[in-house]
This record gives structure tokens, sequence and C-alpha cells, in this order.
């Protein structure tokens, strides 16, 4: 092992030591409630350990599901398996597992970053990362697929950059296998395919036509990799969707309740990410949900949301503006109060929001350095582009700016690595 990989290790190890030493000192391994462990995931997972398949993701039992993909539910029932369903030891496994999963993200960041930059900008980076007090904050703070997902949208992010000077047949299966994976993790994953197709057929090495072919096998490969899924969907549900939930997230976004949240003259009374008059945690829409299937009630929900959005565009507008400003600035009012876990005597509303803001005027700047450079960035400003399209239709929590944040301290070490180069050749011509 060469002298970079252990200072690279030694990070990782570092990282991992910061996020357990906060999951011990503040317990975030004790919940107050058992929906807290995981919400509908922790939920999904109990049934899979019950016998009850993939099912019932809110409180009381509604039948077979599609709510969330399957791999995370999944995770969590093998842990639920091995240490008891809510239970202090599966939380305390699971947490520790998170907390690994984060700090291993420093790797493919670092030579992520390497290939776009610089070897001077990927320490920065995965220094930045390793040290996030919002990585830490979902690694321990958080059942929730925030930091798998983010690790294996940094892998892929990497797989492709690495496939620029050598897209051959092998690598495109492999990069299939991986977006197909992260797909049934999160769909979300899916706004990156046009983005890497696009680039890959301007930039990759080759003839075009062999990229397009091998285009072609990634999709396949992703397609396979989806098709057990959507199968039992299809037999299980009557509908062969990757995800049943859309429908869903546009009423709890949209609505009078939401609203009037938002115009409310008291700042604390905006919460724009969650609707109780409409979503199944409300026992009487559990109850219809029950009553109606999943399906046919997604249907619903979707009805009543564009029928909303239809009579009330110019409301839609502003509530979209509203949703962008809360996911890349943070949520106003008491949806950012909102602690989970961690018991400490004192608002951390204020020190949320300003982590959140911190990194963007330092990736602004990269930007504009990145572009004057001619670095490589259409992939990373691609996917921060479309990754986020369909929370601003919906509705937006914190964690959901999470898995572009490691773009975002990529590009602002970038800015860095660039202002102490410049103020290191002024000193230098001082001196002289």
């Amino acid at each position: 092992m060469n002298r970079g990989a252990k200072w690279l290790w030694t990070l990782v190890l570092v990282g991992f030591g910061i996020r357990l030493a906060v999951m011990i000192g503040l317990e975030t391994y004790r919940f107050d409630d058992d929906f807290s462990f995981g919400f509908e995931a922790g939920r999904i997972a109990r049934s899979m350990v019950l016998g009850q398949g993939f099912s019932s993701p809110f409180y009381g039992p509604t039948g077979p599901t599609a709510i969330l993909p399957p791999v995370f539910p999944a995770l969590l029932a093998l842990i639920f398996s091995q240490f008891g369903v809510y239970t202090v030891a599966s939380a305390a496994v699971f947490v520790t597992l998170n907390s690994g999963i984060s700090a291993l993200t420093c790797i493919p960041l670092f030579y992520l970053t390497r290939r776009v930059f610089d070897v001077p900008t990927a320490w920065l980076s995965t220094s930045a990362f390793a040290l996030h007090p919002s990585a830490i904050w979902y690694s321990v703070n958080m059942v929730w697929d925030t930091t798998l997902f983010t690790l294996m949208a940094v892998c892929l992010l990497l797989g492709l950059y690495s496939m620029r000077d050598s897209f051959t047949w092998k690598s495109a299966v492999w990069f299939g296998l991986g977006m197909g994976i992260a797909t049934l993790t999160k769909t979300l994953i899916l706004t990156l395919l046009p983005v890497a197709g696009f680039w890959l057929w301007l930039r990759a090495a080759g003839p075009k036509k062999e990229t397009v072919l091998r285009l072609g096998l990634t999709c396949a490969c992703i397609l396979a990799v989806l098709l057990p899924w959507t199968m039992r969907n299809f037999l299980v549900l009557g509908k062969p969707v990757l995800r049943s939930n859309l429908g869903l997230e546009l009423n709890i976004g949209n609505n009078d309740y939401v609203w009037t949240s938002l115009i409310s003259e008291d700042v604390s009374d905006r919460i724009l990410y969650r609707s109780p008059l409409y979503h199944p945690t409300n026992k009487d829409q559990e109850r219809k949900l029950a009553e109606m299937g999943e399906i046919a009630y997604m249907r619903w929900s979707e009805e009543h949301a564009l029928a909303y959005i239809r009579t009330h565009p110019t409301r839609f507008l502003r509530l979209t503006a509203a949703r962008i400003f809360g996911l890349w600035l943070g949520p106003l009012g008491r949806a950012n109060e909102w602690n989970n876990q961690v018991r400490v005597g004192f608002s951390l509303a204020g020190i949320k929001a300003a982590l959140m803001v911190l990194p963007l005027p330092f990736a602004a700047v990269g930007i504009y350095l990145a572009a004057r450079s001619k670095k490589e960035i259409f992939p990373l400003l691609g996917f921060l582009t479309l990754g986020p399209g369909v929370y601003y239709l919906t509705h937006v929590a914190p964690r959901y700016r999470f898995p572009f944040d490691p773009i975002l301290l990529m590009l602002g070490a970038f800015a860095v690595r660039m202002a102490i180069a410049r103020y290191r050749r002024r000193a230098a011509a001082v001196a002289a």
C-alpha cells in the first residue's frame, strides 16, 4: 500500500471514528417510537421478518406495496432478522453500518475528484466530506437510504468518468448493473442516465456507432436488473411500476394545507414537505389505502393533486419556487427544528440552515473556475440539475439535498484549491 492509499484509509478511519463517537455520545441508536426507526422502510422490513411479505409501509396492515424500491427495506429486514425487530441492538448495528458506509464514501469521492480536477482538490474534497457535519448527521441520525444512495451515486459518477477514456463492452455491462442496483435503492438515480448517455456519446473514445451500441447494452443490463421487481409488482399489484408513490408525493405537497403554511405570517408554521391531511400516517387515509388498494389509492391521490394544480396554477408555481428554495437553502420554520434522535437542549435549526448554505458560494465559484479551466464537469452539473427535479414538483425535506453534497464539496474544494494556488503565486512574486 503506497503512502497516498495509507493517508486515504486513515481519513476513512478518522471519519468512521468521529461518527461512532457521535453515535455513542448522543445515543442516536435509541428511538422514541418504532416508526422513527426507518419510517416506511422500517415497517416494510418488519412485515418481511414477520412473514407478511413486502407490505404495509405505514402503521397498520395495508397490503402489498411498491411505495419504496426493495434494496433498503431488505437491508433493514436482514438486520431485524438477526438482531430483533425495532430493538436497540438492531439500531446500533444499523447506525454503525451506516457510519461505515458514509466514511467509505471518501474513497470513490477521492478518485472521482482526482479524475475531474487534480490530487490536491481530491484531498480537500475528501477531507471536507469526512468531517462534513451533514454527512455525520445523516449517518448517525437517519435510518433511511440517504447515506447508502450517496455512496452509490458517487461510485456511478466515478464509473462514468472512467468510461470516457475506455468505454468497453465490459464497462458498459458493469455500469448498467450498477445503475440497476442503485435504481432498486432509489429511483432518482435514473436521472443520471440521460446525462451519462449524452456525455459518453460526445466524449467517449472510439467510433460513435460502437458507443451507441454499448449504451444500448448498458440500458439492457439496467432493464435486466429491474425486471424481477417490476414483474413482482405486476403480478401482485397489477401494474409493472418501479415505485407506486408519485401520486401520493404530489398530493402531500400540493394542497390547501401546504399553501396556507407557505403564506402564513408566522414563519415557524411554514412546513412544505408534509400534509397530515393527505398522508397515510393519518388514520383515515390509511384506512382508505387499505380499502382501495395501493395502486387505486395512488391514482386517486394523483388525480386529487393534478386537480388542485389545474385550478391553482399560480399557487403551484409559488409552491414550486418555495421547494427549490427549500431544497438548496434549507426549509423554513418548524421543518428545520426536527432533530430525530439527537437530543440537545437548544435549537439546531440555525446551525442546520447555515450548513446547507455554506457550500453553495464555494461551489458557485468552483463552477465558474472549472468552466474557465475547461474541466469536464458536465456530468456533475447534469446530475445537479436533473436529479432534484421531482422534488421541485412534489415536496422537499433537508435530507433530499444530501446526495448532491459530494458534488458541491468537489466544486467548492476546487475553488479553495485555486484560491490557494493564486495566493502562493502572488506570495512568490512578492518574495522575488
